[in-house]
């Protein structure tokens, strides 16, 4: 009876489809085809196809995503092939700061070895990615579908109705989290939320249906599980209860007669009942009664259950699931014989990697039809999410590809499983004998990149009627951005001489075309650690503490490990965020340059100048020079001083120049070697216990000249530093560099040209009580100009105020203030003023988090960073000032010698050999540097926004993470 109100309804579809029927869809050499013609022919395509079609005209768009025909498509709609698999792949895939973070946990003391445990795990939790991957139509390896995020990271797979999959789960905040999501179709999954008090967490989503006749989808939710089948009517809302088939095992624990999830075959329910190690498979008839299929002995695993059952006309393959590993039945229906076989090699799923979608058709419903669509602030707000969000893109595609590679092994399973169905009842013999041999494993494919060559122009500058002078030339290049400028070279040998002209730099410096606002300039640093060597220790001193009879608890003493140098390496990356045309027209996450290798290990920046950034080595006295915007290879500079002294170093801690003296210079700190003793009571003075004998104090500031040659000396401009610290991260602005002494909480103002210091107290009152430099909560920044600092404001530790220097007064103004209710303790990482609204960058020791400042109303709005898109404090340094030139490190440094030249040449040759392995390096840096990337390019995104933007989705972005 149900059937036949089914059929009437379907029907009255149909007819109203024909009713509402147009004049016509298309026209071909004046005959016209009606619009029920048309949508029938749609109708019994495959989704994707259908999809597709909807690129012939508006009218057919308009045709194919009415809801008429989306019900007609469902009834209508060509099959999945037979056979075929459609499932769910889960693939958990830890992040390589998250490995490390685990083993640094080994080697924490004993008294943090709890908290250790429960941040790290808290880590893995969010570095965990659900690769989502319904699989029939599938091309190759590639999911119709995948979604992949801390955000579907304890989702599971709940069912399948009309070709919508519902996922539910806990979210982020312990919170029910429901998704329905069609992987036919590219409309985005919709948030499903259900309200059932008063004690929500006793249900959980357990099914997903629809009704035909009251054409409403609906949600089953339960508080328990039971040995018993439940038959939901959707129309009637009505449930009947089925027993499953068979005796239970005598004595044996609850649940432990019901093996399986139930399953479809043939358009019929299906279950399992497995008694000691026997397995039987049962069908559900119309009658509510259960018909034995099978019956058959499993010998391979005890405990293990049945994963899935597919009928293959004559024979049945039967997948059989233990924890980590797989193994195949083949049950022969003529004879009753059962054979075994073993999946091929490293291609055996895991009991937790997939989910089967049975029943699963691919249709064109979307989540929207069922749950509703959007109001338009809503969807405004969405649309200025994606907007901002799309700087995460790359980030997220590369979580989708690490996804994709951990359930390979799954897709390649199901991808065997319908190999061997479709050699099914025939081959049954052939197909068992030829699997037990060895497979080989599928080659890599590897992407190769493609290089352009850019054309170059005719040599002459000059037309047929008359030349343009050099000065008219210089003065249009020199207000092209410095890639540009670069770029024009090419024209002509008399181009490249006047482009590459010490004058010309000049000229560049002062009237090139600055980057674009907003954007953020950035120095990303990643070590590749010496992992392995860590573990190796990690072990060897496991194995001896159990040779010795002792735990090895939770490696409380080790604190150390060998590090092999040939291990590990450093990689930086220099990026303009939101200013893709700057960096070298290259956009995507390409740095504008890249340094990698152990000649950079130990290296850190320290400032910019002119477009030139200084990198700072451990080495006293060495640093390395280069421009980012141009090809020209970094130099090395170095002090030596005239009477070197083993009690004395020098560190490089600034950078800058001076427009009188057309003089670059760098600001150093002396550093004096002192006994480190204690004095005692009776006048007399002894060792420190546990210390070193001697200590490294600041004693001074000196200054030293580049280019200047051999002669060149440094020179004190200030004195008395008594041990203090000076934050070696410079800030230049106009003939300016500043530094920070932590210590004694002031700003060094050091004039360039002149060699005169100004020390400028830093504003606000001080914590009570507080320990030396807990005032200061970030380092020298720039804001429109002029320099920025944070501090506690007025003595509570919790809030920070934003302070910009007046230079010509020496006194701060306060830019803002807000309460840090987010992470204590935190700095200030960035500060960037949007015309009304202030983005202000939070960064703890490994999260980051953005805090929105309407100017307004002073008000405070918290975002969380996007997810995996979150740098740890180490990983960049932001270049606050940096603009691209055209000055090369070898115009500051000196040129080289004519021998230097020769054995530079001569390296270049000889290490072409190892360009391959370098060109790994930089791809393995950039790959590591990209969630940092990608952050800054998403806090461009947002400053872009800012501040019409602020009340209408940007504060709440988060949401749609």
């Amino acid at each position: 009876m149900k059937r036949k109100r089914e059929d009437a309804a379907a029907d009255g579809e149909i007819t109203a489809a024909v009713s509402r029927a147009g004049t016509s869809s298309s026209s071909f050499g004046g005959a016209a085809i009606c619009d029920d013609v048309v949508r029938n022919i749609f109708a019994r395509l495959p989704a994707r196809d259908a999809v597709a079609s909807m690129a012939l005209s508006r009218h057919h768009r308009r045709l194919i995503t009415s809801p008429d025909f989306v019900r007609l498509h469902c009834r209508h709609g060509a099959p999945l092939p037979r056979p075929h698999i459609a499932y769910v792949a889960t693939a958990p895939v830890v992040i390589h700061r998250d490995m490390l973070a685990r083993i640094n946990s080994l080697q924490e003391r004993n008294e943090n070895v709890t908290t250790t445990q429960s941040r790290t795990a808290s880590r893995r939790r969010r570095g965990t990615m659900a690769s989502t991957s319904p699989a029939p139509p599938i091309v190759g390896t590639n999911p119709m579908r995948a979604l992949a995020g801390k955000k579907y990271s304890d989702q599971k797979y709940v069912g399948t109705c009309n070709g919508v999959i519902l996922l539910a789960g806990r979210g982020e905040d312990d919170e029910h989290f429901s998704g329905l999501l069609n992987p036919a179709v590219a409309d985005g999954e919709r948030e499903v939320s259900v309200v059932v008090p008063p004690s929500p967490d006793d249900y959980h989503a357990s099914g997903f249906g629809y009704g035909p006749m009251t054409r409403t989808y609906k949600l089953l939710l339960c508080k328990h599980k039971c040995e018993m089948v439940l038959a939901f009517d959707v129309d009637d809302e009505t449930i009947t209860s089925i027993a499953l088939p068979g005796e239970r095992v005598a004595g044996g624990k609850p649940r432990s007669h019901l093996k399986s999830d139930l399953m479809e075959m043939s358009g019929r329910a299906k279950g399992r009942q497995y008694v000691t190690k026997f397995i039987a498979v049962w069908l559900l008839m119309t009658e509510r009664r259960w018909e034995r299929r099978c019956a058959f002995r499993n010998d391979w695993c005890w405990p293990a259950t049945v994963a899935g059952v597919w009928d293959c006309g004559g024979a049945l393959l039967i997948v059989i699931q233990a924890d980590d590993e797989s193994s195949i039945f083949m049950y022969d229906d003529a004879t009753g014989e059962v054979s075994r076989l073993n999946p091929p090699p490293d291609a055996s799923p895991e009991k937790s990697d997939y989910r089967i979608c049975w029943g699963y058709k691919p249709t064109l419903v979307t989540p929207a039809s069922i749950v509703g669509e959007f109001d338009r602030e809503k969807q405004r707000c969405r649309d200025i999410a994606a907007d901002v969000l799309a700087a995460v893109t790359p980030l997220n595609e590369m979580h989708k590809r690490k996804g994709q590679e951990a359930a390979l092994h799954t897709v390649c399973f199901m991808e065997f499983l319908v190999g061997v169905m479709r050699k099914l009842p025939g081959n049954l013999q052939r197909v068992i004998a030829a699997m037990k041999r060895k497979r080989e494993a599928a080659a890599a494919v590897a992407d190769g990149e493609t290089t352009t060559a850019a054309a170059r122009a005719d040599s002459s500058s000059s037309s047929e009627g008359g030349s343009v002078c050099d000065d008219v030339v210089r003065n249009i290049f020199a207000r092209l951005p410095a890639r540009d400028a670069v770029a024009s070279m090419a024209l002509s040998r008399r181009h490249r001489r006047l482009i590459t002209g010490e004058e010309f730099r000049r000229l560049h410096c002062r009237q090139g075309a600055p980057l674009p606002r907003p954007h953020v300039a950035t120095a990303d640093v990643v070590a590749h650690r010496d992992t392995a060597g860590r573990v190796d220790s990690l072990e060897r001193w496991a194995h001896q503490r159990a040779a010795r009879g002792f735990s090895t608890g939770a490696f409380a003493s080790q604190s150390s490990y060998d590090a092999a140098p040939h291990r590990s390496l450093s990689y930086h990356g220099f990026h303009v965020a939101g200013a893709g045309a700057a960096a070298g027209r290259r956009g995507g996450t390409n740095p504008m340059r890249a340094l990698a290798g152990q000649k950079y290990d130990n290296h850190k920046y320290v400032g910019t100048c002119n477009g030139v950034v200084l990198l700072a080595d451990k080495e006293p006295s060495v640093g390395f020079l280069l421009n980012p915007a141009i090809a020209d290879g970094e130099r090395k500079v170095s002090v030596v001083p005239s009477s070197p002294d083993n009690d004395t170093k020098y560190h490089i801690s600034g950078f800058g120049y001076g427009p009188r003296t057309r003089t670059y210079k760098l600001l150093l700190c002396k550093h004096k070697s002192v006994a480190n003793f204690k004095r005692l009571s009776n006048g007399g003075i002894a060792r420190v216990h546990g210390a070193p004998y001697y200590l490294w104090r600041a004693d001074e500031l000196v200054v030293y000249s580049l280019g200047g040659g051999a002669a060149e000396q440094p020179r004190t401009v200030l004195a008395g530093l008594d041990g203090d610290m000076i934050h070696r991260r410079s800030l230049y602005i106009d003939g300016t560099v500043y530094l920070l002494n932590a210590d004694k909480e002031t700003v060094l103002a050091f004039d360039v040209d002149d060699e005169t210091i100004a020390s400028i107290a830093l504003p606000g009152e001080r914590v009570a009580g507080g320990k030396p430099r807990s005032h200061l909560k970030s380092y020298l920044m720039e804001m429109s100009g002029r320099v920025c600092v944070a501090t506690v404001d007025d003595g509570d530790r919790e809030t920070n105020a934003v302070w910009l220097l007046i230079t010509t007064e020496r006194r701060w103004e306060r830019r803002c203030a807000f309460r840090n209710d987010w992470y204590w303790p935190a700095t200030v990482a960035g500060v960037w003023d949007c015309g009304g609204a202030l983005l202000i960058a939070l960064q703890a020791h490994d999260e980051s988090s953005i805090f929105l400042y309407d100017d307004a109303t002073g008000e405070v709005f918290h975002l969380n960073s996007p997810p995996h898109a979150s740098p740890e404090k180490s990983d960049y340094r932001i270049c606050w000032g940096y603009k691209p030139t055209l000055v090369s490190p070898a115009s500051i440094a000196g040129e080289a010698s004519q021998d230097e030249r020769r054995r530079r040449d001569v390296a270049a040759d000889v290490l072409a050999a190892v360009k391959p392995v370098s060109e790994a390096h930089e791809r393995k840096g950039q790959k590591a540097t990209l969630h940092t990337v990608c952050f800054m390019e998403f806090l461009v995104g947002v400053m872009r926004k800012l501040p019409s933007e602020l009340h209408h989705g940007i504060a709440d972005l988060d949401q749609f993470y």
